[in-house]
Order: structure tokens, then sequence, then C-alpha cells
């Protein structure tokens, strides 16, 4: 069986099963999951120390909602004109365990021409930072990792893997890796300048144009 060996280093998310589960308790400690039916959320991939709460919380209250049969995890990095891509190894291996790769999906993804199969050199943090996560919460379910484009490629990409769940009847919860913007000068992206009005610029406006987008599921 193949097996997508960690590749990012100590830093991103801790070295062993202890201290994993010391520091998802600890993003938890106080967190009350809001009810609904959840069968989605944005996670952000920084790092464990930076984004690590936040993330947390978004995979606690979609496994507080149901018990899904398939975690999806749409991450990012690729440029518009890239190609998706998609993990084909049958697992993936965490401190805590390894997290079972539904390679028929992933194979079908690739058959069809929707997405390419990553090869065991390719990395990117905003797939792998959530990977320990679905195995603290989700510890039984099959995972399907893909790469999508900032294109429309994206949207056809969604709705095949939706197609393809629904003709298995499979019931999944869907992770959206994003950071949402990157702004300053290291960016290349500072349009409101520096200090507290860029900052507020950049969450009552530009991040939040995209975050009711996604309340309205648009």
């Amino acid at each position: 069986m193949a097996i997508r060996r960690r590749i990012l280093p100590q830093g991103w998310y801790p070295g062993s099963a202890s201290e994993c589960k010391s520091d998802i308790e600890k993003f938890l400690d106080g967190f009350n999951p809001p009810e609904g039916d959840w069968v989605g959320g944005v996670a952000p991939h920084a790092g464990w120390f930076f984004s690590g709460r936040a993330a947390a919380r978004v995979f606690a209250t979609l496994a507080e909602s149901g018990k899904p049969e398939r975690v999806v995890i749409f991450g990012g990095h690729l440029g518009p004109s890239s190609m998706p891509v998609v993990y084909p190894e049958n697992s993936w291996e965490t401190p805590l365990g390894e997290v079972h790769i539904d390679t028929s999906l992933a194979d079908t993804l690739v058959a069809k021409g929707f997405a390419k199969a990553a090869d065991s050199r390719f990395t990117d943090n905003t797939v792998e930072i959530q990977v320990p996560l679905v195995r603290y919460f989700f510890p039984e379910v099959p995972m399907i990792a893909i790469h999508s484009p900032s294109s429309e490629q994206a949207l056809k990409l969604s709705l095949a893997v939706d197609d393809l769940l629904d003709e298995k009847s499979l019931k999944a919860v869907y992770i959206g890796s994003a950071d949402l913007t990157h702004y300053g000068p290291n960016y290349g992206f500072s349009p409101k300048g520096t200090g507290s009005a860029a900052v507020r610029w950049v969450k009552e406006e530009n991040d939040r144009s995209v975050i009711d987008k996604a309340i309205t599921m648009d």
C-alpha cells in the first residue's frame, strides 16, 4: 500500500500524537460548536501556532453535526491555469495515525480528466496541515484531498466530486483550506497601505466579501 509521508517540518504542526492531542484540546477549550446541520467550512492553514485554533473549531463543528462517510479537503496554492491535483495514495501518515484515502474516487477524477495525480515529491501546506485534524475528528472516515486552482475549473471540479459521491450515495463534509487575504509587502499586495486602516479593510471588506458569498452558498 502506498502511504504519503509527512513532508512539512515540525513547527507547522506537532511531531507526536500526545502533542497533537494536547494542542487540539487547548484549541477547543471553552468552545461550544454552534448548532446546525453543517456540511462544510473554511479552515486556515498558516500552521497550528497561528491558525490551529480556528481550524480545529471548524472541524469540531462539522464532527458534532453528523457522521459523514467521506471528508473532502480542497486545498489551494495553484495558479489559474493549473490542473487540479489529487492525492492518489492509499493513506496519509500523521502523528495520530494514518488517514485512509478514497483511492477509487481519486482514480476516477484522474481518469475523467478532472485532475492529475500528485507525485510523491509534491508538497503544499494547504492540505497537509489539515490531515492530522481529519484523523482526530474523523478517525475512521476516508478522505479525498485535492488542490484546486483559482479559476472556473474549481467549480467544475467541485461539481464532479459531488456527482461521484452522489453516485455512491456517500454523505460528505467539505473543508476549504484557505487563509483568505495575503496582505503586505512580502506578498506584493498592500493596496491600503499599512496600519490599522489596512487591517480593517482586509477583515471588514476584502475577506468579508468572500465570507458573505460562502454564507449565502454563492
